[in-house]
């Protein structure tokens, strides 16, 4: 690369990321509030009432005062609901010790890291491809476009995926399942774990792995929370799935959300049909994985189609497609960097895009990468 397309890129990156940096350290987003919910009832030494509403709506009003300086919500009105597991809350505790400005400004350095990181591995597995400066411009381009900084849940999904893929190619498939059961921490992306294992080469070491690491999480928020947690957590994402409460699934980027802007038909039937169409996708990736595809391709695919199976995935949640544009700009491979080309625009036009347009776009490049690549012709990297 020459020096001065270096340096512009360079500079195209820094721009980027201080004047993201800077916006989010001004006017942090409401996710920062609701993470800070959670770390407030460990705080408190009051984890067993994390699921009560009344009790998040209360210390919310204090922190939106500290934050935003706003007295009020409004008589019934309520913020996001923290709506993680216990072990997450630990995780935001630290901040509650700091004063607002330190807490955002140490949240964004800790979220910074594990972007770069991400990176690093995503680098580091391939170790062919281009420049890293160039890939920090295009992480920063793509990811502070397409997702809130502050979403420190999302780009730990992010770092887990890398992580994934990076151990996938070295074959340490026990170490994979390990990592994998830590996609806990957003439950909907454990619909990842049937594709992972048609994926992985030793099925039982990956089993082993993930049993071993999701059960031990599992134990833990038991223990910090107490025996009624699946009967009160299963509770409390009902409840906030009905009015007032329920978020918005028409902007929610998947097959439900599509599903629904094209009937009126009743909630648990878009769910038994997504039901259907997971174990059909499910099917037909099976297949294509036996015609001997490469792993990114496999990868790549199974995060596209997790995402739209979700059931819970909103604009913010595409912060994960980082890693197949990333891939497309490290390997050499045409229809990766095709792929990459496909998606990276997303980044620019998914907030103008109607949601139904985007989910089947989606949706088609997820198959895109199921039926390009011919290992005849193109040299595999990690065939699995």
């Amino acid at each position: 690369m020459y020096p001065t397309k270096k340096y512009i890129l360079y500079f195209v990156a820094l721009v980027f990321f201080c004047s993201t940096f800077l916006t989010v350290y001004e006017e942090p987003s409401l996710d920062y509030v609701t993470y800070l919910t959670g770390g407030t009832f460990v705080k408190n030494g009051d984890l067993k009432n994390i699921y009560d509403l009344d009790k998040q709506r209360d210390i919310q009003l204090n922190l939106i005062k500290k934050t935003y300086q706003i007295d009020d919500l409004g008589e019934g009105q309520y913020l996001l609901q923290y709506r993680y597991l216990p072990m997450n809350a630990l995780l935001f505790y630290p901040l509650t010790l700091l004063s607002t400005k330190t807490g955002i400004f140490i949240y964004l350095v800790v979220n910074t890291l594990i972007i770069l990181t991400s990176i690093y591995l995503l680098k580091k597995a391939v170790e062919s491809g281009t420049k890293l400066c160039f890939l920090f411009s295009l992480s920063w381009i793509f990811g502070f476009t397409i997702v809130s900084f502050l979403n420190n849940q999302l780009l730990l999904i992010l770092l887990i995926l890398s992580m994934i893929y990076y151990y996938s190619r070295q074959d340490r498939w026990l170490l994979v399942g390990m990592i994998s059961g830590f996609l806990l921490f957003k439950i909907q992306f454990l619909i990842l774990l049937p594709f992972i294992f048609i994926i992985s080469k030793e099925k039982l070491k990956l089993l082993l792995g993930f049993i071993s690491s999701f059960s031990s999480l599992l134990v833990f928020n038991f223990l910090i929370y107490g025996k009624s947690l699946l009967v009160d957590y299963s509770k409390f994402i009902l409840k906030t799935e009905l009015p007032p409460f329920e978020l918005n699934k028409d902007a929610m980027v998947t097959f439900i959300s599509f599903l629904g802007s094209l009937s009126n038909m009743p909630e648990i039937n878009l769910w038994i049909i997504n039901g259907v169409l997971y174990a059909g996708i499910l099917l037909i990736y099976l297949c294509f994985k036996r015609k001997g595809l490469e792993l990114e391709n496999l990868l790549i695919s199974a995060i596209l189609f997790t995402i739209l199976s979700s059931g819970h995935a909103f604009m913010a949640d595409l912060v994960v497609l980082l890693i197949p544009v990333l891939l497309g700009f490290i390997h050499k491979t045409r229809y990766l960097l095709y792929g990459s080309l496909l998606m990276y625009p997303l980044s620019f036009v998914s907030y103008i895009l109607p949601i139904p347009i985007l989910i089947l776009i989606l949706f088609l490049i997820g198959f895109y990468y199921l039926m390009v690549g011919d290992p005849g012709l193109e040299p595999g990297t990690g065939r699995v």
